[in-house]
């Protein structure tokens, strides 16, 4: 009985280790033991409040999952918009070390954000939380230009890296708006703006800023050109995906220079009942300011002789006088038009010299951070600094909320 009994004891044994041989060749050691989920939170990073019409975008985010003994997994997932997004990924292969990796992609194929990636831990029948920041690639360059003559038919703009060269041309508009998209980041270059007749010749002289560093960290350039009737680019506002470059084509200035203060721009209604468009100035220093006033509408030009306006006090620039209360304020009255979607605004002193200049941009989808448009509603200036840059930026304005006294229908803070 005992010679029957070992080699049963045997066989058995030789039957348990093939099916575990059977079982190790048909599943990988870490599917053995079952498979997770990971929820991958990913924040986009944008310019804020930028809409998508005027943004490079991204239109799909690509979500990855690799580590060892596991065949890596891919998932892409369409986007309409730069939001944060959240994800859901079943299915991975338990194990100690799992790599999350996520960017985003247009529909040209080039990565817009570049790759974030984390690694984790994937348990059997459990979810893994991971947060992924993306940071844009590639951003955008875009041009607005004011009292863009007659004799241009179309206007150009490039930023030139090496051999590369990125480009873009519209038809000419009074306001010509252009979009020079999918720069990548970090890189140094020339900057173009030129009119350009039908036959693509150069109107005047074309505009030229070598040795431009094209970056997302948040800055401002100001130059000091000479104008004799070519373009004028005076302000570039760089922030975390998009740069914007504000200009102006006038023959009747002698020249266009830096913000120099100290009066500044602090209050707009843009489109008011009865054609009462005003502009707020305040004299934000300890210093009363006394000196030639000129206001540059569009180029629409009004010289207003010598004005006074008391430190820390108010004066308002209305088209006609107004029936509704402006106290303590001063008030000048210039027939000028306020551009309901977007306009340039220069305030200037004797020789020229600008003390402020703000290149509005009002939409209904709150583009390049500017307020919403609003009928009967003005724009004003969130914090009354002394530094003439701040008003360049449209997240520095707010729509005003309360009514002006003695109006029933028009919102506004005119003194105040």
């Amino acid at each position: 009985m005992n010679k029957k009994f070992y080699p049963l004891r045997w066989c058995c044994t030789v039957i348990l280790f093939g099916i575990v041989v059977f079982s190790c060749g048909t599943i990988e050691p870490q599917q053995a033991l079952g498979t997770g989920s990971a929820v991958i939170s990913v924040s986009i990073h944008k310019p804020a409040g930028m809409a998508k019409s005027v943004a490079t975008a991204a239109d799909s985010l690509v979500i990855t999952v690799s580590g060892s003994g596991m065949s890596p997994l891919r998932s892409a997932y369409l986007i309409d918009s730069l939001a944060n997004q959240t994800q859901t990924i079943s299915g991975i292969p338990t194990g100690a070390i799992r790599y999350i990796q996520a960017f985003t992609k247009n529909k040209q194929g080039d990565t817009i954000h570049v790759p974030a990636a984390l690694a984790t831990t994937i348990s059997a029948g459990a979810v893994a939380s991971v947060a992924l920041v993306l940071m844009p690639r590639l951003g955008s360059i875009y041009v607005s230009l004011s009292s863009v003559p007659t004799a241009v038919d179309s206007v150009y703009a490039s930023f030139t890296v090496g051999t590369t060269v990125y480009s873009t041309k519209v038809k000419r508009d009074t306001k010509s708006f252009l979009a020079i998209d999918n720069i990548p980041y970090n890189t140094t270059g020339t900057l173009t703006v030129a009119g350009l007749t039908a036959a693509n010749d150069t109107v005047g002289a074309a505009w030229h800023k070598t040795g431009f560093a094209f970056t997302n960290v948040y800055t401002t350039f100001e130059a000091t050109f000479k104008n004799d009737g070519k373009v004028a680019l005076s302000v570039n506002i760089n922030q975390g995906g998009v740069t914007l470059i504000h200009g102006v084509y006038d023959t009747t200035l002698d020249s266009i220079g830096n913000e120099q203060g100290p009066i500044i721009i602090s209050e707009i209604m843009y489109y008011a009942d009865s054609d009462s468009d005003f502009i707020e100035l305040f004299n934000p220093t300890t210093v009363s300011f006394s000196d030639s006033l000129i206001i540059d509408v569009d180029g629409d030009i009004q010289k207003l002789g010598i004005v006074t306006v008391a430190a820390h006090s108010f004066l308002i620039v209305a088209n006609k006088t107004p029936s509704w209360t402006y106290a303590p304020a001063s008030l000048l009255s210039a027939p000028f038009k306020l551009a309901y979607n977007s306009g340039s605004l220069f305030v200037k002193r004797s020789g020229n010299r600008i003390m402020d200049f703000v290149s509005y941009m009002t939409t209904s989808t709150n583009a390049l951070e500017w307020p919403a448009k609003n009928d009967n509603v003005s724009i004003v200036l969130d914090s009354l600094v002394a530094n003439p840059e701040y008003n360049n930026y449209g997240r520095h304005w707010k729509i005003a909320t309360s009514l002006i006294p003695n109006s029933t229908t028009m919102y506004g803070t005119p003194g105040h």
